[in-house]
């Protein structure tokens, strides 16, 4: 649908659509699915293109498409972003998960913190399958710089779910049923979340921000 640029939004972006179950609303209209036990401040199942979505243009092999329900992300060197801009209610300390399965590649994950979408200079989690490892990972003006890891299972195709937790200073990566662990002194500020990919294809099956 999409090929660089963005989908269903222009750059800078909107507020962020999508059902805000258990939260506050970030404007627009519920994306399929429904909340659980846990509170959800946003949800996208993507079902359906939401307006708040902005994808990078800064990796030329970089796609962006909507497949059967799911975001299919392709990224290359420079790597491929969805950024989602933050909804001032969420204030800054909050959990983002993805479920995803890394088709081809390397690495798929979620972006808890970016300051400059533009530059890249973000906090993520992400699981990287040549290494087979659950891993913190810095972007500095888009270079990927690794802070902390844990060995685990990445096999192509299998369905993941891993989420970011940011409190104050302290990123925590954790994935369903597999390790977590925190890594301290990563301030960031924010002014969006989101997803990435490097070196690979990545069909994302849900996007989530809860408190």
């Amino acid at each position: 649908m999409s090929s660089g640029g963005s989908a269903g939004t222009t750059a800078g972006g909107s507020a962020a659509g999508g059902s805000a179950s258990g939260g506050s609303a970030a404007g627009g209209s519920a994306s399929g699915g429904s909340g659980g036990a846990t509170a959800e401040w946003f949800r996208d199942d993507f079902d359906t293109e939401l307006p708040g979505w902005v994808f990078d243009e800064g990796d030329p092999a970089a796609t962006y498409v909507y497949d059967a329900g799911d975001l299919v992300v392709t990224g290359g060197s420079l790597q491929g972003f969805a950024w989602l801009p933050l909804d001032p209610a969420w204030g800054s300390d909050y959990e983002v998960e993805i479920t995803f399965r890394i088709e081809t590649g390397i690495v798929g994950g979620v972006v808890a913190r970016a300051q400059d979408v533009s530059l890249v200079n973000a906090l993520n989690c992400n699981l990287r399958e040549d290494l087979d490892q659950l891993r913190a990972a810095r972007h500095s003006e888009r270079t990927y710089l690794t802070i902390g890891s844990r060995d685990t299972p990445v096999e192509l195709g299998a369905r993941y779910t891993i989420s970011a937790r940011v409190s104050g200073g302290t990123l925590t990566c954790s994935q369903q049923g597999g390790p977590s662990f925190a890594q301290q002194n990563v301030a960031t500020a924010a002014t969006h979340v989101g997803l990435f990919v490097y070196r690979g294809r990545v069909r994302f099956e849900s996007f989530v921000v809860r408190p």
